[in-house]
């Protein structure tokens, strides 16, 4: 199993330098959909990825993009 890609990017709700990763949720029925986990663990928005929130899976296109991602 191939670990999910992380990277270092600046949040402004937080107003500092996080580390975030490509997540996958689970899912009964298989895999669930994608989403942006933040190692800020105080963050009010943390796993959420809405507004004000500033992360998105647009920041990990590029893997996406792999097969079997």
């Amino acid at each position: 199993m191939n670990p999910m890609p992380s990277k270092s990017t600046f949040c402004g709700v937080v107003s500092d330098a996080v580390t975030v990763t490509l997540r996958r949720s689970r899912a009964p029925s298989g895999r669930g959909r994608f989403f942006v986990r933040c190692s800020e663990k105080d963050c009010l928005y943390i796993d959420v990825n809405r507004p004000p929130c500033p992360l998105s899976l647009r920041l990990f296109d590029a893997e996406m993009r792999v097969p079997g991602a």
